[in-house]
C-alpha cells in the first residue's frame, strides 16, 4: 500500500495558485514556511513531489533580503533558495552590482571607512568599486 500523505491545509502562492499545504515550518520572521504540491499536479510517480511554496510573505522576506542572500535564515536547503530566488527574478551579482550604481555618489563622497560602517560592506569591495566609479584618484583615499 502507498503511502498517503495528510493534507493539513491549503495556501495560495505569489501567482494566485491553489496549493495542498502538507508541512509547517516556523521560522522567527513571523510566517511559517509552507510545503505542498499544487492542486492541479499529479502526485507520486510521474508527478512531482513536495516542495516549498512562494507565498507573499516568503517573496516579500527574499526581496528584502535580495541584496545580502547570505543573510537569507529560513529552515529550507540554498539550492531551494536560489530556485525560489530566481523565480522572482533575484540575481546576486545583478542585485549586488545595482547596489553599488545606487550608491555611487555617497561612496565617492565619503571616506572607505565611513561608509563601510554606515552599509557593512567591506573595504575591499568598496575600494573595487570606488575605483571602477571615479578612477585611481579615488581609489586610496581612505
Amino acid at each position: 500500500m502507498a503511502r498517503q500523505a495528510t493534507i493539513i491545509g491549503k495556501a495560495e502562492d505569489i501567482t494566485g495558485e491553489v496549493w495542498d499545504v502538507r508541512e509547517l515550518r516556523p521560522t522567527p520572521h513571523g510566517f511559517d514556511i509552507l510545503l505542498g504540491w499544487p492542486r492541479s499536479v499529479q502526485r507520486g510517480p510521474g508527478g512531482g513531489g513536495v516542495r516549498v511554496i512562494l507565498t507573499p510573505h516568503l517573496a516579500d522576506y527574499l526581496a528584502a533580503h535580495c541584496h545580502a542572500p547570505n543573510k537569507i535564515d529560513l529552515p529550507i536547503g540554498g539550492t531551494t533558495i536560489k530556485r525560489l530566488r530566481k523565480l522572482l527574478g533575484q540575481d546576486w551579482t545583478l542585485d549586488n552590482e545595482q547596489w553599488w550604481h545606487d550608491h555611487k555618489a555617497e561612496l565617492l563622497a565619503s571616506t572607505l571607512t565611513d561608509f563601510c560602517q554606515r552599509h557593512s560592506k567591506s573595504l575591499g569591495a568598496a575600494s573595487q568599486w570606488r575605483a571602477v566609479f571615479g578612477g585611481k584618484r579615488y581609489s586610496h583615499r581612505r
